[in-house]
């Protein structure tokens, strides 16, 4: 099956982190034969021009909507499965991470991990939606046109405010909630509070969450949208995402698998 993987982002004012991860996952195609095809600051042309000025800009409903055309373009190349991968996830166990949908399409589970302060304590909540940090579509398949309508109807229309998550995990988990379709367990989310107890070498929150995504990860999203942000109780920058990087590739993930009940 003739593969391509496919990455953006932009190319000017890049965090010194996202290269590293950018290398992992071109790393990763290559050891397993798959094409790789990256574009840079001309990703958002493919967007038409009423949806860029719908959406004010907003970098996520803009990639929404492009990674889908991008994807499109690949399958009628003659690519036999286009991969998309956001390019803020590290791939770091590439030797495990497989990819065995040979048909239709596949989006990753999300386990959102939250810490809410409450009386001077903070409380854990997980929240299981649906994510397109990595999606896998094959050729002939029978969601990507659909996909792709929705988005543009989601922008189009919407009378209140629109959000980040609107043409992405918030569709993508509504439409789940119906169809059921596959979903790929092993490349994960790492939220700012689930990275916070990940560089501390992990504990009951790490616990936590491997107990919901239901398979050990090879591969996981950092959450560039939380970049220099304070949120959770949690400030990420460049210094922590490359710390949670080395931590990760150095450990192949047993600093999150080792929760999990295989590694038991």
């Amino acid at each position: 099956m003739r593969t391509i993987v496919c990455q953006s982002y932009r190319t000017h004012n890049v965090q010194s982190w996202v290269p590293r991860c950018l290398k992992s996952v071109h790393g990763w195609a290559d050891l397993k034969g798959f094409d790789y095809r990256f574009m840079g600051d001309s990703f958002f042309d493919l967007v038409p021009t009423w949806y860029k000025e719908r959406v004010k800009g907003n970098p996520l409903l803009l990639s929404d909507l492009a990674r889908l055309v991008l994807v499109r373009q690949l399958l009628q190349e003659g690519y036999d499965r286009a991969i998309w991968v956001d390019a803020d996830v590290v791939v770091f166990d590439p030797e495990s991470l497989e990819v065995r949908i040979d048909r239709e399409y596949a989006f990753a589970r999300e386990v959102w991990v939250r810490r809410i302060p409450l009386l001077g304590f903070a409380i854990t909540r997980y929240g299981v939606k649906v994510h397109n940090a990595f999606a896998v579509f094959v050729r002939g398949n029978s969601i990507l046109d659909f996909l792709i309508h929705s988005c543009e109807t989601v922008v189009a229309t919407k009378t209140e405010p629109l959000l980040g998550g609107d043409a992405g995990v918030f569709l993508l988990s509504k439409l789940y909630a119906i169809a059921k379709y596959p979903l790929i367990l092993d490349v994960g989310m790492l939220s700012p509070a689930l990275s916070h107890d990940i560089l501390k070498g992990g504990g009951a929150v790490t616990r936590g969450f491997m107990e919901r995504n239901g398979s050990p990860i090879h591969a996981a999203n950092l959450c560039n949208s939380y970049d220099g942000i304070s949120a959770m109780g949690v400030r990420m920058d460049d210094a922590r995402f490359n710390t949670l990087i080395d931590l990760l590739l150095e450990t192949k993930g047993r600093v999150v698998n080792r929760f999990h009940r295989s590694a038991r």
